[in-house]
């Protein structure tokens, strides 16, 4: 038996510490298990943050990296989010649901304005609820739907969800930088 699970261990663990183990097919049936696509995603990045902060992990080197593993599965949820969402508008375009959007131009730094969407869902409160009740992928949504860059490029959903990560705050202005939205 002690063979077997040594066995078990060598195909599938990319890593382990004192009390964690890092096996992504097992992360990957209970990431499966979740409902929404944000649950997913979440539990994912967390995965990885966790395995990136674990000082005293042995990695497995016959095995991939377990934070590269999960990063890919998250890139390919995306795209799969991104096929689904792209359909869906296509089928409410064909099916008269919706007009054509003339998507507004951002001059500035796009950061910036989203930026303004995520303090507004986190940071902003109006009687101790945000002021601001979306999820991430719903406001990724409605930026890249209605706007360009300064360039007049397209604006991904997934650059957007970046930007929105609370474990991301080097990709959003520093204090002194942001607009005044007077939360002071």
């Amino acid at each position: 038996m002690v063979k077997k699970r040594t066995e078990d261990l060598k195909a599938t663990v990319s890593g382990f510490s004192e009390g964690k183990e890092y096996n992504f097919p097992e992360v990957h049936a209970f990431s499966d298990s979740l409902k929404t696509f944000e649950e997913r995603i979440t539990y994912l990045h967390g995965q990885i943050y966790d395995y990136n902060q674990d000082q005293n992990k042995y990695i497995n080197p016959k095995q991939d990296s377990f934070d590269e593993l999960c990063q890919s599965e998250i890139e390919r949820l995306s795209k799969i989010e991104d096929i689904r969402h792209k359909e869906a508008l296509k089928r409410n375009l064909e099916n008269g649901n919706s007009k054509q959007v003339v998507k507004k131009k951002i001059n500035g730094k796009l950061n910036y304005f989203i930026d303004i969407f995520y303090r507004l869902m986190r940071e902003m409160l109006v009687e101790g609820k945000p002021f601001i009740e979306s999820t991430d992928k719903q406001i990724a949504e409605e930026i890249a739907s209605n706007y360009v860059d300064r360039n007049g490029k397209e604006i991904s959903v997934k650059y957007v969800l970046t930007i929105l990560e609370k474990n991301r705050p080097e990709k959003r202005p520093k204090r002194d930088k942001r607009f005044d939205l007077g939360d002071k």
